[in-house]
């Protein structure tokens, strides 16, 4: 397995950034600022003088002009190189690493990196300072960890390939559900001896959760509400998970198992001085709300909300497919069976499906998607057993600049605050 990892001056624990800090109006100022020994632009991370010495001096001439949203452009490290992703891979905002997924080889030379705390809300970002980023027609990158991604390009983005900053069943996205923010969403009432449990609510975003479905009904457990949508952020961060289930009760096998809610989309922050191009997929959906557990006759997991992918340049243009999705919820069960999972929010316009439904209870709710932004919420009364999850609501696509649109954008773009 190739990994990438940035060089041992440029650490998370040596570089803390605000992004209220001082203007550095030369580039030798932004590395004395940061305590770091960042290589010039455009030399591949080695240094040396030729072609590479006429760019030295470029950031340091245009970090001013640079009005970028976020972060100062005079007070991140200095771009060290292109970065092209041509393979599969995959970048931890937790650990600045980048590593392969199939083999591929990943570059020499790290882009230079640095922890943001957002002002505004305290959020930490990992940002990447690079000379270009280009994601091939065959590449792909996964972005994981639990901080968004800043990507600072000092010229511009092309996206031919896929960025995925999605959640699923298995993995959270980078920057997903970031606790202070989320609000609402309420996990379904426990189960009693002979009745299933209530579906969580589904998590809100840029549009609200869908309510979870009530269990086996009489005595009924009542299914959780939906969490709130959001103003439309200011900083950057991801979707809000969807909650859980009620717990299964004394007639199950495991009276405290449940169905776990799906985790929110992850960020990711695209910013540019000249301009973005995008063709290829960026993925940031939430994740589906789990399945009723065997035996348990719990409701489903809510789904998880979609996350946030933002674009900051002077030209923008979108074809291909934006999309923040959010997850569908999960099915509920009898007590001797197995209920289905929501589906992850897709890269599309369509809705995430809800898990199936079962011999007694109705299917998850469908996630937000389109100009559908909230998820959808159940309507049933009466269950046999576990209850429905509740939909997670849709992201945020957010633009700075002027943008040419084109493509499928889900949910619809709106402007940056």
């Amino acid at each position: 397995m190739n990994v990438w990892g940035r060089r041992p001056a440029v650490t998370m624990d040596r570089v803390r950034l605000a992004f209220a800090i001082v203007v550095v109006s030369a580039l030798g100022g932004c590395r004395q600022l940061l305590g770091l020994d960042t290589p010039a632009l455009g030399d591949g991370g080695g240094g040396g003088d030729g072609g590479g010495s006429a760019l030295i001096d470029a950031p340091s001439a245009i970090c001013g002009s640079w009005h970028a949203h976020h972060f100062s452009p005079c007070a991140i490290p200095a771009p060290n190189g292109p970065l092209d992703v041509t393979g599969s891979w995959q970048l931890s905002t937790d650990t600045g690493l980048v590593m392969s997924l199939d083999a591929s080889t990943v570059p020499s030379a790290p882009p230079s990196g640095a922890v943001l705390v957002q002002s505004s809300s305290s959020v930490e970002a990992y940002l990447i300072s690079i000379a270009s980023f280009t994601v091939g027609s065959t590449g792909s990158l996964r972005v994981v960890g639990t901080r968004p991604l800043i990507v600072a390009s000092w010229s511009t983005i092309e996206i031919d390939g896929t960025i995925d900053v999605s959640s699923t069943t298995t993995q959270s996205g980078a920057g997903s559900d970031p606790g202070p923010f989320c609000t609402g969403a309420r996990q379904g009432q426990t189960g009693v001896a002979t009745a299933g449990s209530g579906g969580g609510g589904g998590g809100g975003f840029g549009g609200a959760g869908g309510s979870g479905g009530t269990g086996d009904n009489p005595p009924s457990a009542l299914g959780g509400a939906g969490g709130s949508a959001l103003a439309t952020p200011t900083t950057v961060f991801g979707g809000c998970s969807g909650a859980p289930s009620g717990l299964a009760g004394p007639g199950a096998a495991d009276p405290n198992a449940f169905s776990a809610g799906g985790a929110g989309g992850g960020a990711i922050q695209l910013t540019a001085l000249d301009s973005i191009h995008v063709s290829g997929v960026i993925n940031a959906g939430g994740a589906g709300g789990g399945g009723a557990p065997n035996d348990t006759s719990c409701g489903g997991g809510g789904g998880g909300a979609g996350g946030f992918i933002g674009f900051d340049a002077a030209s923008i243009a979108l074809g291909g497919v934006v999309a923040a999705n959010g997850g569908g919820g999960g099915g509920g069960a009898p007590f001797a069976g197995t209920g289905s999972p929501g589906q992850d929010g897709q890269p599309d316009a369509v809705p995430a499906m809800g898990g199936a439904a079962s011999s007694c209870s109705e299917a998850g709710m469908v996630g937000g998607a389109g100009t559908m932004i909230d998820g959808a919420s159940s309507t049933n009364p009466v269950e046999a057993c576990g209850g429905a999850g509740g939909g997670g609501g849709v992201g945020f696509v957010l633009l700075w600049g002027v943008s040419v649109p084109g493509g499928v954008i889900s949910p619809t773009a709106i402007a940056g605050p």
